[in-house]
C-alpha cells in the first residue's frame, strides 16, 4: 500500500485536530494547484480522484472508482455548485434590482420635495407681495397717494407722466 504526496496530506487534514475550517482550508490550498483561489472543474476532478484512492488503499472503499465515476462525482459537484451559483446571481440580480428601485424612490421622493419647498416659497412669496400691496393700498387711500402695485405698473406711471397717452389720466394707478 503506497500513497502519493497528496493523498497522505489529504488523509492529515482530514484526520488533524484542528478546526473544520482549519482542515477545508488546508484541503483547498493543497488542492488549489494553480493557486487562483479557486478550485477549476479540473483540479476537482484530481480530488476526487486523490480521494477515492486513497480511501481504496486504506480500505474504505472495497473497490478503486473508474475514470468514469470519478468523472461522474466530479460533474454532479459542479452541477450542485453551478445550481448553487445561478441561484446566488439571482438573488444579487434581485437585491441588485430592489436597491436600484430604493435609490429610483428616493430621488423622486427628494425631487417631489424640492418642488414642493419651491412651490411653498413661491406661494409664500405671492402672499407677502400680496400683503405688502394691501398694505401700500391701505396706506395710500389714508395719505392720499396713488399705489403702484406691480413694477410695470411703476414703469407705466413713469412714462405716463412724460408721455400722456389720450383718454389716460396719467397717474399709473393700478390694482
Amino acid at each position: 500500500m503506497v500513497a502519493d504526496g497528496r493523498e497522505l496530506f489529504l488523509l492529515l487534514a482530514l484526520l488533524c485536530n484542528g478546526t473544520h475550517e482549519a482542515q477545508i482550508r488546508f484541503a483547498f490550498n493543497l488542492m488549489d494547484a494553480d493557486e487562483s483561489g479557486r478550485i477549476s472543474e479540473t483540479e476537482v476532478h484530481l480530488l476526487v480522484k486523490t480521494l477515492t484512492s486513497a480511501a481504496y488503499r486504506v480500505n474504505i472503499l472495497t473497490r478503486l472508482a473508474t475514470p468514469a465515476e470519478v468523472t461522474t462525482i466530479t460533474e454532479s459537484v459542479f452541477a450542485g455548485l453551478k445550481e448553487k451559483q445561478r441561484d446566488a446571481i439571482a438573488e444579487r440580480k434581485r437585491q441588485r434590482r430592489k436597491r436600484r428601485a430604493l435609490e429610483r424612490r428616493r430621488e423622486l421622493e427628494a425631487r417631489v420635495a424640492a418642488k414642493r419647498r419651491t412651490f411653498h416659497s413661491v406661494v409664500q412669496q405671492r402672499r407677502r407681495i400680496h400683503q405688502m400691496q394691501k398694505r401700500a393700498k391701505a396706506r395710500s387711500r389714508l395719505m392720499g397717494q396713488p399705489v403702484v402695485t406691480s413694477p410695470s405698473a411703476e414703469a407705466r406711471s413713469s412714462s405716463s407722466d412724460e408721455e400722456e397717452e389720450p383718454g389716460m389720466c396719467g397717474a399709473g394707478f393700478g390694482l
